[in-house]
């Protein structure tokens, strides 16, 4: 039983995950453009990603997690916001 617990283990580390784009989320609250980008910058920076870009309707956010690094490009508006 330990060993299958074991193996089973080490087989979860190697697994890979497709990656999923977030397209097309709408705004739930009436908020400006201002105010939507202002709460992705809040949320990315609270979670640890850094702002590298951000243009009049896109942020590009970068993430570094022990040797790998990720990096998104989130485009918003008023009215949705995408995470790619």
């Amino acid at each position: 039983a330990l060993l299958l617990a074991a193996v089973s283990g080490l087989s979860a580390c190697t697994t890979t995950q497709p990656i999923q784009d977030v397209e097309k989320q709408v705004v739930t609250s009436s908020a400006s453009q201002d105010e939507v980008r202002q709460a992705i910058v809040d949320a990315a920076t609270s979670l640890g990603w850094v702002i590298t870009d951000d243009y009049e309707n896109e942020i590009t956010a970068v993430i570094d997690v022990r040797t790998h690094q990720a990096t998104v490009s989130i485009p918003y508006s008023s009215h949705d916001y995408s995470i790619l």
